[in-house]
């Protein structure tokens, strides 16, 4: 049979489209590498709703800044609470973050379910139905378990609301938006109980912030009857420190567990301090 022709403008033109291909996937493995060398701290990812984007407000002495606080100078914190979201887009969110961060997480909460409460005919663009929001939570957690494969993940239950004192600042906030409150303490319940079954099942450690001594009370801890006052982040930041010293003990921050990533002033040597930063 004749020879097969090869039309080299084809040839080449697929061989550069290869090249470029491989050289890219080196690039980018090198530049991993790189951030890896230039963000030597272990990532500890705070994720969720405005629960967790307000963690970070001092006014209100988040959970959030607690966390980085505790985790100073041998982990960095990293807050991506998104307010206003619910679990259907943080699912779509995750995998954003996870490229955008500097390395995979050792640890991540993953808070959310406070909007997807919210009633399906007054408030559908945030209701998200129970049995997706169970879903999306076993897929955000198999997102941060197919980036770092030993991630320790805190999965937090939404908390109880104070439904009065929510319709009343969100009119005060929005005007009259509906006739009546558009989430209720039952029907947070129950993404709260969907909350707990996934974390079992999922083997995640639980914050239930409606049992024991990590209840939040809906009179007490609230300062809209949904967000947090300084009273309700400082217990969630008391649980969540609790939860990882119960069940990630090896993630406490400490000399033993995780050092100092940069020395400690008190071991430079004030003569020859170049050695101690090469």
């Amino acid at each position: 049979p004749p020879a097969m022709m090869v039309d080299p403008d084809k040839f080449f033109s697929r061989a550069g489209v290869a090249s470029l291909v491989a050289l890219t996937a080196v690039g980018l493995h090198l530049w991993h590498l790189r951030r890896r060398r230039l963000f030597p701290h272990p990532q500890v990812l705070l994720f969720g709703d405005s629960l967790t984007q307000w963690g970070m407000n001092p006014d209100i002495k988040g959970w959030g800044l607690t966390m980085a606080d505790w985790y100073i100078r041998r982990a960095d914190v990293i807050n991506r609470g998104m307010s206003g979201y619910n679990s259907r887009w943080a699912l779509e969110l995750i995998p954003l973050v996870l490229r955008e961060i500097p390395r995979p997480p050792v640890l991540a909460t993953v808070w959310l379910g406070a909007n997807d409460a919210a009633d399906a005919k007054l408030n559908p663009r945030q209701h998200v139905p129970v049995n997706e929001y169970a879903e999306n939570l076993r897929g955000i957690i198999q997102e941060l378990r197919k980036a770092s494969a030993g991630v320790a993940v805190v999965v937090i239950t939404p908390p109880p609301v104070n439904a009065k004192m929510w319709h009343q600042a969100c009119q005060d906030k929005f005007g009259s938006v509906t006739s009546s409150p558009d989430r209720t303490t039952a029907k947070v319940a129950r993404y709260a109980s969907a909350a707990r079954t996934v974390a079992k099942e999922q083997n995640c450690a639980l914050v239930d912030l409606w049992a024991g001594e990590w209840t939040i009370d809906p009179d007490t801890h609230l300062s809209d009857g949904l967000h947090l006052n300084g009273e309700g982040n400082e217990l969630v930041s008391r649980a969540v420190r609790w939860a990882i010293t119960c069940r990630f003990p090896r993630l406490v921050p400490n000399d033993e567990n995780l050092p100092f990533i940069y020395p400690a002033h008190g071991v430079i040597d004030p003569v020859h301090y170049q050695r101690f930063f090469r």
